[in-house]
């Protein structure tokens, strides 16, 4: 029998705003998508901050 697995939660910090948790079926930009993937790909990798600012950490 498969237990399914709970979608990933991601925290993201725009610059300036409040940390907001979402799960990563409700997150739509192809950037923050491309972040998660290489986040998801490295074992050793729990979140990255992008060139703009913007931080993904796993919540």
């Amino acid at each position: 029998m498969n237990a399914t697995q709970p979608e990933p939660t991601y925290t993201i910090t725009f610059p300036g705003e409040q940390p907001m948790t979402l799960p990563r079926g409700q997150i739509q930009s192809p950037s923050l998508l491309k972040a998660i993937a290489y986040i998801e790909q490295e074992p050793a990798c729990s979140g990255l901050t992008l060139d703009n600012g913007i931080e993904i950490n796993i919540a």
